[in-house]
């Protein structure tokens, strides 16, 4: 595990025997299609005016969260679950790489999928407010951008090309988290101009950008088995551990444009 612990959500009890789960990780022989999203789920609908493809990334953000919640025991909306394989990504970037790559996380509020949807189609706004900050974790950036690390939230967080700011250059790739691991390549498929790297993938490669255009050799943790994050789940003596209520299968769509979310970056 990081030294930030990014991927824990509980303190454990070290006296209590730790019970963890691996965060899930992009595997390309693992990966869905809208056919056989709609094949296998009886209750499938369309939304998004009849989009199919946002359609099933949502609902697959959906069910993944859902899974994440009740293995972990963590009861409440999806909303309040996730975040975890980003956080990972951030904290173990080396800081002499990621203070490079501007970055804004999406909080996912009120539906992370058409707010990320909009942004890569309609580009960043000019006149709206549009907060970003390094793809780093940083205590001391608490005080000054009122974040320690781009949020985690809505497991999206877009990136600028390297020493670039997002508002002037735009977006050059997204980080993605576990929620969307099987259909990632759906994602990529849907935006091919847009990069994206699944969340354990992400410290490597920034690394790997900076060393190659600066000759330089940084060192980042390549992610293994033995320091692979995992979810710590709460003993079930924890008043924290309950079932999960069942939140609803599709966020509903809206309009970003009209929404104000001054807090997210």
């Amino acid at each position: 595990m990081n030294k930030h612990e990014g991927a824990h959500s509980f303190d454990a009890d070290p006296d209590e025997e730790k019970k963890e789960i691996p965060i899930p990780i992009h595997d390309p022989n693992d990966q869905l299609t809208v056919e056989q999203m709609k094949r296998d789920y009886p209750d499938w609908e369309n939304h998004y005016d009849g989009d199919a493809e946002l359609t099933a990334i949502s609902y697959e953000r959906t069910q993944a969260l859902r899974k994440i919640g009740k293995e972990r025991g963590i009861g409440g909306t999806i909303q309040a679950i996730g975040g975890d394989g980003l956080r990972w990504a951030i904290d173990n970037t080396p800081q002499e790489v990621g203070i490079s790559y501007d970055a804004h996380g999406i909080a996912g509020k009120h539906d992370a999928v058409s707010e990320l949807d909009q942004l890569l189609k309609g580009g960043i706004d000019p006149d709206r407010p549009f907060y970003s900050m390094s793809f780093i974790y940083s205590p001391e950036a608490g005080g000054t951008f009122g974040a320690d690390r781009p949020i985690t939230k809505g497991g999206f967080v877009v990136v600028a090309e390297r020493n670039k700011k997002l508002q002037e250059a735009g977006i050059k790739c997204v980080v993605v988290g576990e929620e969307y691991s099987r259909v990632l390549d759906l994602i990529q498929k849907r935006y091919p101009d847009i990069t994206f790297i699944p969340w354990h993938k992400a410290p490597a490669q920034f690394t790997k950008e900076v060393n190659d255009a600066d000759g330089t050799n940084i060192a980042s943790e390549e992610l293994t088995e033995k320091n692979r994050p995992h979810y710590h789940l709460p003993n079930s003596s924890d008043p924290r551990s309950r079932t999960p209520s069942t939140p609803t299968l599709i966020p509903t769509p809206h309009d970003s444009k009209t929404e104000t979310d001054d807090e997210v970056w």
